[in-house]
Parts: structure tokens; sequence; C-alpha cells
């Protein structure tokens, strides 16, 4: 049915909260998962930093060597489940690069964690997932990530709640 997934990650344990779904998509469909970070090019360091745009390329770079670990690292962990991975890093606006992904790729399924924002921060920081749901003709599969206090039976490892959401919407 899937034959290539690709699930965009943004470099946080909730956006990992997709991975056993994906694990399982994969293994039962014999699919290539396609793992993407986006990084923005805009005046990074001005806009976060408050220093000059010249320091763009320098943070820029330091993004890079960090994102490419974690994608690297992620990766490793769903080859040693016997799962076929392939890794993408680009830059550009998340939305429209997550999509230019998934044509170049040849995408039938966008899977990937919510964070679960809403109200004012949800205003403030916008929603990938419903940017990439309305502007998307390609099936989501959505788990909305909420971290929780740590129980005691799980030495300290956050506990993920999770609720599953599949649409295929046409935009």
């Amino acid at each position: 049915m899937y034959k290539t997934i690709l699930v965009p990650l943004d470099q946080s344990q909730r956006a990992e909260a997709i991975f056993p779904h994906v694990e399982e998509l994969a293994r039962c469909n014999q699919a290539t998962v396609i793992l993407l970070h986006v990084l923005e090019l805009r005046s990074l360091a001005y806009e976060y930093y408050g220093i000059q745009p010249e320091m763009d390329q320098l943070l820029l770079a330091q993004m890079t060597v960090a994102a490419r670990s974690y994608l690297d690292s992620c990766k490793q962990r769903l080859a040693a489940e016997g799962i076929a991975v392939k890794t993408r890093l680009v830059n550009g606006p998340v939305i429209e690069s997550v999509l230019q992904v998934a044509r170049e790729e040849g995408a039938d399924l966008i899977a990937m964690s919510s964070h679960g924002r809403s109200g004012l921060s949800r205003v403030l920081h916008g929603s990938i997932a419903t940017g990439i749901l309305q502007r998307s003709g390609l099936p989501l599969l959505l788990i909305r990530s909420l971290e929780s206090a740590p129980s005691s039976h799980d030495d300290g490892e956050r506990v993920v709640a999770q609720e599953v959401s599949h649409a295929n919407t046409p935009t």
C-alpha cells in the first residue's frame, strides 16, 4: 500500500513519537522511510540571537552538522529494525520543503507528530501539520504527542500520549 513514507523531524523527542507507527507500516508494506529535517534560511543569527547577519553562515554550518548527526542517529535506529531508510536535509520554509521533498521522493504517505499546540502558541508558532494537511493531497498519518511528568515505572523517560489521525483530504 505505502512504498515511500516521508517522516519530517525537528530534532525533538516529540517528533520521534511517530517512529513505532512508521516502523510497523514500513515492515508491513516493505516501504522505504525517508527522514527529513528542514533548516529555514532566514536571517537566523539576527532573528534568534540579535547578532549580525554575516554570522548566519557560521550558525547555519553548526545547525547543519547537528541536523546531519541527528538524522544519522535516527537512520541507524530504524535500520537496526530492518527498515530501509534514507535521509534528507534541506533548506527552506518548512511546509513548502516537506511538500517538495514528498514530490521529489514519490512519497505516498507523510507521517509525523504534532506538538499539540493550541491557542496563542499555535497562532504565534503556526502548525506545520495543519499546513501540510491543507496543502497536500497525500495521506497524512498524524500522531499528537503530549509530554507529561515521568511516572515512577518509566525510569525517567518521557511518557508520550498518542492520538492517531489519518487524513487524505485533497486541497
